[in-house]
């Protein structure tokens, strides 16, 4: 039974913690870009939730768990999810960000998707009655997802994938399959060319990053950016590290990305072979201990490269991974993980859903979800746990209610700090 697991409580005013937390998330970022990390938090209680993971994993540690562990996600809002390209070239759809995975209690995602869905539905103005019935489908399709799991076996499971033509396909000309063929269009436009034309220019020095584009910076101190030489290579399959070696380095840029991550290190770094055609655009950004270790975990808890902790956790998760995928170091001694800058990425546009669309994508975000839970842990103890509990979707919809209350007061805290 998980009525304990899923027991909410009352949401409570907490500035000085929310102003400490915040304190504590800053240290080791890039100073100069502080402001920015603020302003994005600032935009909404959405903002502030995806640039709040820690603390959230906080209240989560001080819960009833199931005791069931998976391979956490670690930050499974609805924008973590998204389109990428597989070896293959297939266009899939599945959990899209790592920076906080680790093992942990299957719910601790369930709950942060949960949570994402209600403040979403809320800041598209979507009443009361519309927020409950958006996190009862999130619910009733991961149960559903994970029962089909513990019915398959181990390799099926393994195997499994959710492509984006058969799912856009499976809508059945629902409205919201003629918006995600738009973005999976344009997902298949996010090539290397296509982004070498928008980011880059090729001047008397040959091509280099464009200082016109935003999000792009030359850095104060760029004594840190790694090269690929750094441990990197060491980390890849035997053919991906000799394509690799016909590659030089040519120029390298600071990338602001995300909320969360605003401020925490990342580069791009653009590689080009012999033939002027030849061009890669790698992603490299800094990785630090996950928000879920937390600082009252024993030493055995805490991996000893945090790159790798992304890379392994990513690979686990995911139906299929980035064939340039790996970790090393930063020219500091920081930890980093390598990848693919933006290879048919799509995501969808929240602010561009109605109710329909909304709640079909928590859906098909909570059977990405239920997917990767089922390949990392045990997805018959999963199933039987949720189908044990018949009233499960309201449980989860009563919590989710009362964790984003909480977040709408954290917030308020948040701005009240940074005035």
């Amino acid at each position: 039974m998980l009525v304990d697991v899923f027991r909410s409580t009352q949401a409570c005013v907490r500035g000085e913690q929310v102003t400490e937390f915040n304190r504590l998330q800053e240290k080791g970022r890039l100073i100069e870009l502080l402001p920015l990390r603020r302003r994005r938090m600032s935009a909404s209680p959405f903002a502030f939730f995806r640039g709040s993971a820690g603390l959230m994993a906080h209240d989560l540690s001080r819960q009833v768990d199931s005791g069931i562990q998976v391979q956490l996600c670690g930050d499974a809002h609805l924008m973590n999810f998204g389109f990428y390209a597989s070896p293959e070239r297939t266009l899939l759809f599945d959990i899209n960000d790592f920076d906080e995975t680790t093992p942990g209690p299957f719910e601790w995602d369930l709950k942060r998707l949960g949570v994402s869905a209600v403040l979403a539905a809320r800041e598209l103005g979507f009443d009361g009655d519309a927020q409950r019935l958006c996190v009862k489908s999130l619910a009733k399709r991961y149960r559903k997802s994970m029962s089909q799991y513990a019915a398959m076996n181990r390799l099926d499971v393994w195997y499994s994938r959710i492509q984006a033509s058969e799912f856009i396909r499976e809508l059945d000309g629902a409205h919201f399959a003629d918006y995600l063929s738009k973005v999976a269009a344009k997902a298949l436009n996010n090539d290397v060319s296509q982004i070498v034309r928008r980011l880059c220019v090729d001047g008397e020095g040959g091509l280099r990053f464009s200082s016109a584009v935003s999000n792009l910076q030359v850095c104060a101190d760029d004594r840190w950016m790694p090269s690929i030489a750094d441990g990197y290579l060491e980390t890849l399959r035997p053919e991906m590290k000799h394509l690799l070696a016909s590659f030089a380095e040519r120029h390298r840029v600071l990338k602001v990305v995300g909320v969360g991550s605003v401020g925490r290190r990342c580069c791009l770094a653009l590689l080009q072979g012999e033939r002027p055609r030849d061009v890669m655009i790698l992603q490299v950004k800094e990785a630090v201990t996950s928000v879920l270790v937390l600082p009252d975990s024993t030493p055995g808890q805490v991996p000893v490269h945090h790159g790798r902790r992304v890379v392994e956790g990513q690979r686990l998760m995911q139906s299929a991974s980035d064939p340039f995928l790996g970790w090393g170091f930063l020219r500091d001694g920081g930890h980093c993980y390598w990848r693919q800058f933006r290879d048919w990425k799509g995501s969808v546009a929240l602010e561009k859903m109605d109710f329909c669309c909304l709640q079909t994508y928590v859906e098909l975000c909570a059977h990405a979800l239920a997917k990767s839970h089922a390949r990392t842990g045990d997805c018959v103890a999963i199933s039987q746990a949720l189908q044990s509990t018949s009233h499960f979707p309201g449980l989860l919809a009563c919590f989710a209610f009362d964790g984003a209350d909480q977040v709408n007061l954290d917030f308020d805290a948040f701005l009240a700090s940074c005035l």
